[in-house]
C-alpha cells in the first residue's frame, strides 16, 4: 500500500443546533411531500451520477427545483439537514423510497446516536453540546485525499466531538467507491 501524506487539511465547523425534527415539516407544508408522506414525483434528471426522480431529490441533489426557497441557507448548513440529505440521496446502487418517513426515521436515529445534548441552564428545552467538523485533506499536488472527489455532494468526512464523553466519532462516505490501493 502506498501512503500519501496530506499536504493540507481543511476543517469546516458545521452548525449543529437542532434538537427536534420540526425543520422537516416544511417538506409537507411546501408540497414536496404529500400529507401521507409520499414524495412528489417528477421527470427524471441526472446531475453528475445522481438520479433525481422526485422533487425531494431534485431539491437535495442540486437539480432545477421549484422548491429551492423552502429551506434557508442556514437550515441547509445544519448537520441534521446534511445528514438527511446524505441519506435521501443515497449511494450509487441505492433503491429509493417513495415515502419520506423511512428517511426521517433513520436520520433521527443516527442523529441521536452521533450528537450529544443536555438540558439548557434555563431548564427550558435542550441544547446540543457536540461539535461537528467537516474535514478534507489534499496531497502535495492538490488532489483530494479524503474524501476522494471532495466536491461530490455524497463524499464526506465528519468528525463529531463529544465534550461530555471526551470522544470523537467519525462519519465517512465515499460515493460508489470500492476501497482502492
Amino acid at each position: 500500500m502506498h501512503v500519501v501524506p496530506a499536504a493540507s487539511v481543511s476543517v469546516e465547523l458545521v452548525p449543529c443546533t437542532e434538537t427536534t425534527m420540526r425543520l422537516f415539516d416544511k417538506l409537507t407544508d411546501s408540497g414536496i411531500v404529500r400529507d401521507n408522506g409520499n414524495i412528489r414525483k417528477c421527470m427524471e434528471e441526472w446531475i453528475g451520477d445522481l438520479v433525481l426522480a422526485d422533487e425531494l431529490r431534485k431539491l437535495l441533489g442540486g437539480g432545477e427545483s421549484d422548491y429551492e426557497d423552502v429551506f434557508t441557507e442556514a437550515e441547509q448548513s445544519e448537520f441534521l439537514f446534511r445528514l438527511f440529505r446524505h441519506l435521501a440521496l443515497g449511494g450509487r446502487w441505492c433503491q429509493y423510497e417513495d415515502n419520506v418517513q423511512p428517511y426521517l426515521d433513520v436520520t433521527k436515529l443516527i442523529y441521536k446516536e452521533l450528537v450529544s445534548v443536555c438540558k439548557r441552564s434555563d431548564s427550558v428545552g435542550l441544547r446540543v453540546t457536540s461539535q461537528v467538523l467537516k474535514v478534507t485533506a489534499k496531497s502535495e499536488d492538490g488532489s483530494d485525499l479524503i474524501p476522494r472527489e471532495a466536491d461530490h455532494p455524497q463524499n464526506f468526512l465528519y468528525l463529531l466531538v463529544n465534550p461530555l464523553k471526551r470522544s470523537v466519532t467519525t462519519l465517512y462516505h465515499q460515493f460508489g467507491a470500492l476501497l482502492q490501493n
